[in-house]
């Protein structure tokens, strides 16, 4: 320990250290702080002294991270949590709250679910706006729960070994042929789905899915002609060709509801959503009247044929 006691430690410094950390600039964490440079570096030296090591050196015109500094910044985020919490109503009131709740999610799981998220936020906590991101690649998702820039990420999975993250199973659906009935005359057997051209969903990489992995088992293979970055571009990519896509069936109640639909003439296992956050906010009492919300919506959404 530095030449000053642990105790001196308190949250704005640690948002300040924070705020450095993640912009990798002082001047820069001054703008988003309102703060002037000499008070972020005054901070930044007080706590250099509190923590008996530099944090940060110099690299070309910005400044780097030290090993120590990489160290603690993943607990300084668990500590200002708990501040939150101590001083967080135990017995959480919806109705007073007024920031925002921001939650990452992809198409699908933004149609099934945050339209009825919205309507009970508008009625059990109207002051707090609904702020809803893309789930992008999972590196930024992660750093973001993490940094606690989103409160929820709703995805079929994280893919990632990680330890600080928590999740809670949402709901299940299973795969679905979509097709233009326009074009197409159903039912599509096997052979005519291996022979028609085929489009896909692709968020971060355009690997081999479980469809085909299951095809080249039966010694088959489809033909790829379509990828797409989100699911409701298909709708108008679709519409009067032969393309067909694979796709968690409930897509058909909005995105592709004007599509027709069969089950796969493959077995495919069913997708399950999952609600993930920042083990930092389990026992807030804000985040996880939050998480009950969402999980409550997940119960009512109708049953699959």
């Amino acid at each position: 320990m530095g030449e000053t006691d642990y105790l001196a430690l308190d949250g704005r410094l640690l948002r300040l250290f924070l705020t450095v950390f993640d912009t990798g600039s002082v001047s820069g964490a001054a703008d988003k702080l309102d703060l002037n440079q000499s008070t972020v570096s005054n901070g930044l030296d007080r706590l250099r002294r509190i923590i008996g090591e530099p944090l940060f050196v110099r690299s070309g015109r910005g400044i780097i991270p030290t090993q120590e500094a990489s160290r603690l910044a993943p607990l300084a985020r668990e500590l200002l949590a708990k501040f939150e919490q101590f001083v967080e109503a135990q017995e959480y009131r919806a109705e007073d709250e007024s920031r925002p709740f921001v939650i990452a999610a992809n198409d699908y799981e933004r149609d099934i679910l945050l339209p009825q998220l919205l309507v009970k936020l508008r009625l059990l906590a109207p002051n707090a706006p609904l702020k809803v991101l893309t789930a992008g690649a999972k590196e930024t998702v992660l750093e973001q729960l993490r940094q606690g820039e989103i409160d929820l990420v709703l995805s079929p999975s994280i893919e990632a070994n990680v330890d600080d993250l928590k999740q809670q199973w949402l709901f299940s659906d299973c795969d679905a042929v979509f097709y233009d009935p326009e074009v197409i005359k159903g039912p599509i057997d096997l052979a005519q789905y291996v022979a028609l051209p085929h489009a896909r969903v692709v968020f971060n990489y355009s690997g081999r899915s479980e469809i085909d992995e299951v095809l080249t088992g039966l010694k088959l293979e489809r033909e790829i002609k379509l990828e797409v970055a989100n699911f409701s571009a298909l709708s108008s990519m679709m519409r009067g060709s032969e393309l067909v896509t694979t796709l968690p069936s409930r897509v058909g109640i909005s995105l592709l509801d004007k599509m027709a639909q069969q089950t796969p003439p493959i077995s495919l296992n069913d997708i399950n959503i999952y609600q993930f956050w920042h083990q930092a906010y389990t026992h807030s009492p804000r985040h996880r009247w939050l998480r009950e919300l969402v999980k409550a919506l997940a119960e009512e959404l109708p049953m699959l044929n």
